[in-house]
């Protein structure tokens, strides 16, 4: 098994607060890590198209925060999790680029970073 690491994303990426959320019409779940190019988030079941273009939105429920209407791509989608019950209960992990962003989302999306995020989780060899 290879365990070697190799970060693709252009932006150092932050881990969020408990309580971010990504959200769409067929998803929602928490943001484990964000970067200004893209994100990581679970989620439960859903049947979302693996290179589906999406429109996703950011929410940070202590601070009243939502970034609407994100453009992304998925990058991968994988299953962490498959319950053992009559409940189809599977969470998933899917990492999304963000492919267009206005100068808004832009500007809303950095503050964000700067205030609603842990720590910054670049890995370096």
């Amino acid at each position: 098994m290879n365990n070697h690491y190799q970060e693709r994303r252009s932006f150092p990426r932050y881990a969020t607060k408990s309580g971010t959320m990504a959200l769409n019409q067929t998803i929602f779940g928490p943001v484990i890590d964000i970067s200004m190019n893209g994100m990581l988030f679970e989620y439960y079941g859903g049947d979302i198209t693996d290179n589906e273009i999406m429109q996703v939105g950011l929410y940070y429920l202590d601070a009243d925060f939502l970034l609407k209407n994100i453009k992304a791509k998925t990058v991968w989608d994988r299953t962490v999790l498959q319950a053992h019950s009559i409940l189809p209960n599977i969470r998933k992990q899917r990492a999304v680029e963000f492919l267009t962003l206005n100068a808004s989302q832009r500007d809303m999306l950095k503050k964000f970073i700067a205030t609603h995020t842990i720590d910054n989780l670049t890995k370096t060899e």
